[in-house]
C-alpha cells in the first residue's frame, strides 16, 4: 500500500535526482507531476516557480503568515509557530503525496517539528545524507557559481563542463562545513531520541562515482518499496538521470578551482586531527 512521504535531505545529497525519479514512476498517465510532489516549499518559498510560489503565499496568508514580509521568504517561514506549520502541512499533504525538503536553510526546531509531524501521521521519511561533508560543501559552492543545481540535460552538462571557477573563500568554506556537521548531527540525535522510523540513503552508496547504473536503480527500487510503490523497468526519464554520466562534479571540475589545493590542505588537517 502506497504512503505519503517526506524526502528529508541535506543540500547536494541527491534529493533532486530522487524526487525526479519518484515523480516519473508514481504518476498516472496524463497526470501532472507537480500535483504529486512539491519540492522545497519551506527553504526558498519566494523563489519557487509558479504556481507553487503563489500557492504557498496563498496558503500561508490564510494562516496569517505574510511571506512577502522581508527580503527572503524563508525567514518568515522560520518564524511560524508549530501549529501554523502543521496546518500548512495538512493543506499540502491533502493535495500531494510527497514533499522534498532541504533542511539547511531552516531552523533546527522547524526541521524537528517537520519530522515529528511525519512520524505522528504515518508519513514515510527518506533521509538523504552525504558522508563526505567536504564534497557536499564544495559542490554547493561550485553549483552556486555555475547557476546549475543538477545536470539532467545536455545543455546544463555543457554549462558545468565549460565553467571557469573563481577561488572559494576558505573561511566561508570552513564555516559551512561546521554548520552542516552541526545540522546533520543534531538531526541524527533527534531521530534516534524520538525513535523515528526512516530509510537512510547515503549519497556515496546511491550516486557515488563508483556506483553503476544497476546499483543506482537497485537503491531507487528499495526507496520506492519503502514508500509503497513498485519500480517499473526501463523508464527513460528515470534511467537517464540515474546514469553515472549525470554526476555534476568530478575531480576534473574540482581541479579547475584556483585555490583547490588550499581547500584540500585544510580538509587533510581536519581528518588528521580526528
Amino acid at each position: 500500500m502506497s504512503s505519503k512521504f517526506l524526502i528529508f535531505a541535506g543540500a547536494r545529497t541527491g534529493s533532486v535526482t530522487l524526487s525526479h525519479c519518484v515523480k516519473h514512476t508514481i504518476i498516472e498517465p496524463g497526470q501532472d507531476w507537480s500535483k504529486v510532489i512539491i519540492d522545497e516549499p519551506f527553504t526558498q518559498p519566494l523563489k519557487l516557480p509558479e504556481p507553487w510560489r503563489q500557492y504557498i503565499i496563498d496558503k500561508c496568508a490564510g494562516l496569517n503568515i505574510d511571506l512577502e514580509d522581508g527580503s527572503r521568504g524563508k525567514h518568515v517561514i522560520n518564524r511560524t509557530s508549530i501549529s501554523q506549520l502543521y496546518k500548512l502541512l495538512d493543506i499540502i499533504y491533502c493535495d500531494h503525496v510527497g514533499i522534498k525538503h532541504i533542511y539547511n536553510q531552516n531552523y533546527m526546531w522547524f526541521n524537528h517539528a517537520l519530522l515529528d509531524y511525519a512520524a505522528y501521521n504515518g508519513i514515510k521519511i527518506i533521509h538523504l545524507h552525504r558522508d563526505n561533508i567536504y564534497d557536499t560543501i564544495l559542490s554547493g559552492f561550485m553549483a552556486q557559481q555555475e547557476g546549475i543545481w543538477s545536470t539532467h540535460t545536455d545543455e546544463k552538462r555543457q554549462v558545468v563542463d565549460n565553467h571557469i571557477y573563481k577561488p572559494i573563500d576558505l573561511q566561508l568554506f570552513c564555516n559551512r562545513v561546521r554548520a552542516e556537521q552541526k545540522h546533520y548531527r543534531g538531526h541524527v540525535r533527534y531521530i534516534a531520541l524520538k525513535n523515528i522510523d526512516t530509510m537512510k540513503i547515503v549519497y556515496e552508496e546511491f550516486l557515488g562515482s563508483d556506483m553503476s547504473l544497476d546499483e543506482r536503480v537497485s537503491i531507487f527500487t528499495k526507496a520506492l518499496n519503502y514508500i509503497g510503490y513498485e519500480y517499473i523497468d526501463n523508464i527513460p526519464a528515470v534511467l537517464d538521470v540515474l546514469h553515472p554520466k549525470t554526476k555534476q562534479h568530478t575531480d576534473t571540475h574540482y581541479d579547475k578551482i584556483p585555490n583547490i589545493k588550499e581547500i584540500y590542505d585544510w580538509v587533510e588537517r581536519q581528518d588528521y586531527n580526528k
